[in-house]
C-alpha cells in the first residue's frame, strides 16, 4: 500500500518513521548589540561568507552592522545617516584593524535601528539604513535598507 505524499496528510508521521529530524521555525530574538573589543575577541561576532553573525548561547544569529552614534549633521551639511554592513567589506576591515572599538558600532537583526546624532546630541528612532557601497559591490544585493534585508535575507 502507497502513501500520498500528496496531500501531505501522513507526511509528518512518514517523516518521523524515516527518521528526518523535525524542523520547527525558532522565533529569532531581536537584539542589538555592542560591537566591542571583547565581543570580538571572545567569538560573539563571526564574519562568515555568507553575513555577520552574532554568536550568543551557541546559537548563530545573522544581521548587520552599524554606527549608531553617528554624525547625522556635520560642518553644516546633513542630515547623512550611516549605512549598514553585511560583509567584512573595507569599511569594517578598517574598523577592526584600527581598534576603533569606541561603542559606535552595534550589531543588530532589526528591521529598522535608532540613531544618535553626536552634533546635536538627538535621537532618530525606527531608521531604515541603507547598505554600504562596498558590501552591495561584494554581496551583489543592490541599494537595499534594512528592513529589505532583514525580511529577505536574515
Amino acid at each position: 500500500m502507497g502513501i500520498d505524499l500528496y496531500k501531505f496528510e501522513n507526511l509528518s508521521s512518514w517523516l518521523d518513521e524515516k527518521g528526518f529530524p523535525d524542523i520547527k521555525q525558532e522565533k529569532q530574538d531581536l537584539i542589538v548589540r555592542d560591537v566591542t573589543k571583547e565581543a570580538v575577541e571572545k567569538g560573539h561576532i563571526e564574519f562568515l561568507e555568507d553575513g555577520i553573525y552574532w554568536v550568543e548561547n551557541r546559537r548563530r544569529i545573522k544581521g548587520f552592522v552599524y554606527i549608531s552614534h553617528a554624525y547625522v549633521y556635520f560642518k553644516g551639511r546633513g542630515p547623512k545617516f550611516p549605512k549598514f554592513h553585511i560583509t567584512r567589506c573595507e569599511t569594517i576591515d578598517e574598523f577592526l584593524n584600527d581598534n576603533r572599538f569606541d561603542l559606535r558600532y552595534k550589531f543588530s537583526n532589526k528591521e529598522s535601528v535608532d540613531i544618535i546624532d553626536r552634533t546635536y546630541k538627538r535621537e532618530y528612532s525606527g531608521m531604515k539604513l541603507t547598505l554600504c557601497m562596498n558590501c552591495q559591490k561584494i554581496a551583489g544585493y543592490g541599494n537595499i535598507d534594512t528592513s529589505n534585508f532583514i525580511r529577505r535575507f536574515a
